[in-house]
């Protein structure tokens, strides 16, 4: 705002001072000043008469082209950087966020699959942009955006995963197809045999009446063929970038 006023202040001021600066004449006459001194008649004591002509006063400004033109370049030239100028500011502010949803779009985004899919077919069941989630990569959904676009949902789902709805997700162990929980990926991901297992997780029913823990995912392993588990999905990032908690006593 104060190089918007610097701007319109000199649009001003310019071209009062290259007109000033312009002149060739300034004033042409001044009439003349005549005195007439004239000896008294019949006296001796040398004392002179003065007559003082009225004066004439003609102020008459010049410039020549050169200055006119100057002045109407310059004038344009601070309208151009004037409309550049506003251009811009109206730039930055689309660019800062307007609401609060901005940030979080920051946030990496993650969801559950509203379709089910078998075990071998699980590594291809998120969208673009998006790949199976490790367990590790969704353990604390704080540091998440649930995706309620492609996510599933529920009446009182808000903008959060929902509970009691579980996904295939990966274990970070290596292939397996055993029914113990966090080992069995059916075989990598790749079986969907009723005689291979894998890995499912969700976020659990509570009784909060309880004091039950909050927050703690279910695990538990079931055939690669199941036609009813979904499969949790995370967003591709570049990279990450996890900031020390620092306590100030």
């Amino acid at each position: 705002m104060d190089g918007l006023v610097a701007i319109l202040v000199t649009m001003v001021l310019l071209p009062i001072c290259l007109i000033l600066t312009g002149l060739q004449e300034a004033i042409l006459g001044f009439g003349k000043l005549r005195q007439t001194n004239v000896a008294p008649v019949g006296t001796k004591s040398g004392v002179w008469k003065t007559e003082v002509m009225n004066i004439k006063v003609r102020i008459k400004i010049c410039h020549d082209w050169q200055s006119v033109e100057f002045a109407i370049v310059s004038i344009l030239l601070i309208l151009v950087g004037l409309l550049i100028l506003v251009c811009g500011q109206q730039e930055a502010s689309a660019a800062r966020p307007q609401t609060s949803q901005t940030a979080f779009t920051s946030m990496q985004q993650f969801y559950l699959t509203k379709q089910a899919f078998p075990g071998g077919e699980a590594l291809t069941a998120c969208a673009t942009g998006y790949h199976m989630a490790s367990l590790w990569e969704i353990l604390d959904t704080s540091n998440l955006q649930y995706n309620t676009t492609l996510g599933f949902t529920r009446d009182d789902s808000g903008q959060g995963p929902v509970i009691g709805a579980g996904g295939w997700v990966r274990t970070g162990f290596s292939n397996d197809t055993s029914s113990t929980p966090g080992r069995g990926n059916c075989n990598g991901w790749t079986s969907s045999k009723s005689d291979d297992y894998g890995t499912a997780v969700y976020l659990p029913y509570l009784d909060w009446t309880t004091g039950g823990d909050i927050g703690v995912w279910k695990t538990e392993t079931d055939q690669c063929n199941a036609s009813w588990w979904s499969v949790w999905c995370v967003e591709n990032v570049g990279y990450t970038i996890y900031l020390p908690l620092v306590l100030r006593h």
